[in-house]
């Protein structure tokens, strides 16, 4: 559920935003929005590192994170996020054990955070927030699902197009080696890609 746009996110858009899957009452969005924190990461900054338990919720209000593996010294490109989208492992913030992957800055970025235990408050205190928190965790098990058919059935040219289309602006603003890994292909064949596209276009 990202903005497609690399505008800052003032706390009207971001509810406007979140309102894509409920519509908070003042006070429901007052408790909520009461409780972020900003934060901010330099360029390449670690926002969680791979066996550091996840204790807090991030979401992206300028700039981009990258999410990797480190699978026998090379890096593997899980995901991205940009403005208007949560970041952190849940699987480690839920069971209390070390995260699996890393997440650092792609850029300068700005965050707005929550912790654990004041999101499970808001969860338990008011029904608006619960309901997000299952809305957008069905939302993300279906964008993970699509993912994993895509990396077994598409090509990576179509993988590479599909990403064009979807998230135009942001996928210009990932440099190719980390694009390339989270499409599952070479530097190399990446490049080909693109000037194979770029020679369609022109014809």
């Amino acid at each position: 559920m990202p903005f497609n746009t690399s505008t800052p996110i003032s706390s009207a858009s971001l509810r406007a935003h979140l309102a894509q899957l409920i519509s908070p009452s003042n006070e429901e969005w007052d408790a909520f929005y009461s409780k972020l924190k900003t934060r901010q990461l330099k360029k390449d900054e670690t926002y969680l590192a791979e066996g550091d338990v996840c204790r807090r919720i991030g979401i992206v209000t300028k700039g981009g994170l990258r999410m990797y593996y480190n699978i026998k010294g090379e890096e593997r490109c899980k995901d991205f996020q940009f403005e208007g989208q949560f970041t952190g492992s849940m699987a480690s913030l839920v069971s209390g054990q070390p995260a699996l992957f890393t997440i650092a800055a792609l850029e300068d970025t700005d965050l707005l955070e929550i912790t654990k235990e004041e999101l499970f408050h808001l969860y338990e205190k008011y029904k608006t927030w619960e309901r997000f928190g299952r809305l957008y965790a069905q939302m993300m098990f279906i964008y993970k699902e699509k993912r994993e058919a895509s990396l077994l059935f598409d090509s990576s040219t179509t993988r590479y197009e599909n990403l064009l289309r979807d998230q135009p602006q942001h996928a210009h603003r990932i440099p190719l080696k980390y694009l390339a890994s989270y499409l599952g292909i070479k530097p190399e064949s990446l490049s080909r890609i693109r000037k194979n596209i770029a020679r369609r276009s022109r014809t």
